[in-house]
């Protein structure tokens, strides 16, 4: 009977993952380059006489605000401009006493305001991550697969149009890259902790030892933990070393589906609308494995070749095998090690859907 893969990709082709580096890796290092480069125009305007800008930006950082008659306050219309640049830039000038002034016909004097807490905030963090991890997965491949030196469109800041294309750019990469939707990041992160005998049977051609060595010399595999002193190949526990590639790559993929769940906290109102959502697709995809996304152990106390762990109601001990062999599924799909020793396995979920 032949074997099947959990995934139909040339997974042992080296040429593969030169690709792969070539076109999603250094496409989203692109796309995040550009929208940094916008968050730095923003910070050098901080403190820049609003009368003495280009036109061009004083329109994006006026517009859609006014003076609401009744009230007296400042109000942004739905798609205000300048309430998106305040909300995703930071950028804002005094509104309440320009718009007084010039109502009034009065010489006003205002400046440009960057609040610098917007780069703690969850979207800049996300971006700035993904940028520095796909650049350091491109500089330590550089030299192995002949990467070019990479450079990035710039868009004008002033321009609301380039500014939303290269936001929904920077998310159409993400889709693009994520383990959600492409199957070779999928596999990277499934190899990111596991006994031996799972990525055997994931993936037939990593019996072949040549095939095998490559791939776990590209990404970083190497033994993590062997709790039968070399008695039992089969649960050997392999994973990735810290700082490998696989490693950068399954903290990337972390962080793009961090980033694309929680679009929708970002300000962008109506302006930018990711398809399809990756928290229902990826649910989905939980549902097409038979996993219950809940449903696992968080813990077990290790004491020879038993498992101690806590079901809920009771104390239970099994076999380390058969608790390797109950893990070993789901730490290929939605699971990880968070930490092992000698004494105790601690699992959690890689991806969050809250």
């Amino acid at each position: 009977m032949a074997e099947t893969d959990l995934l139909d990709i040339p997974y042992s082709d080296l040429k593969t993952w030169e690709e792969y580096v070539k076109n999603e890796i250094v496409d989203l290092y692109k796309k995040s380059s550009t929208v940094l480069d916008l968050f730095e125009q923003a910070g050098q305007l901080q403190g820049k006489d609003f009368e003495k800008l280009d036109e061009g930006t004083k329109r994006i950082l006026l517009g859609g605000a006014s003076l609401d008659a009744a009230t007296k306050q400042i109000v942004f219309t739905k798609n205000s401009s300048a309430r998106f640049y305040r909300d995703v830039f930071g950028l804002s000038i005094d509104y309440d006493e320009y718009i007084t002034k010039k109502l009034a016909n009065l010489k006003v004097e205002t400046f440009v305001k960057f609040n610098k807490e917007i780069i703690s905030l969850p979207f800049y963090s996300y971006v700035k991550s993904i940028n520095m991890r796909t650049k350091k997965i491109i500089d330590t491949l550089k030299s192995r697969f002949n990467l070019p030196d990479i450079s990035y469109d710039k868009v004008n800041l002033s321009d609301p149009e380039g500014v939303i294309n290269a936001l929904r750019n920077l998310f159409q990469s993400a889709l693009n890259f994520s383990a959600v939707y492409n199957p070779k990041t999928f596999f990277i992160t499934s190899l990111r902790g596991n006994i031996f005998k799972a990525f055997l049977e994931a993936y037939s051609k990593l019996k072949d030892d040549e095939v095998r060595k490559n791939l776990f010399s590209l990404f970083g595999v190497d033994l993590i933990i062997d709790y039968f002193n070399n008695q039992n190949q089969d649960y050997k526990i392999y994973g990735f070393i810290e700082n490998s590639i696989g490693y950068e790559i399954t903290n990337l993929d972390v962080e793009v589906y961090n980033m694309l769940k929680d679009i929708e906290k970002y300000n962008f109102e109506n302006l930018i609308q990711v398809v399809p959502n990756i928290i229902d697709d990826y649910r989905l995809f939980l549902k097409t494995c038979n996993i219950n996304y809940d449903s696992y152990i968080r813990g077990y106390a290790i004491s020879g070749y038993t498992a101690r762990f806590w079901d809920g109601r009771n104390w239970n001990y099994k076999n380390l095998v058969d608790v390797l062999e109950d893990l070993s599924y789901r730490l290929l799909i939605d699971l990880k090690i968070k930490r092992i020793n000698r004494e105790s396995i601690e699992i959690e979920q890689l991806r969050p859907i809250s």
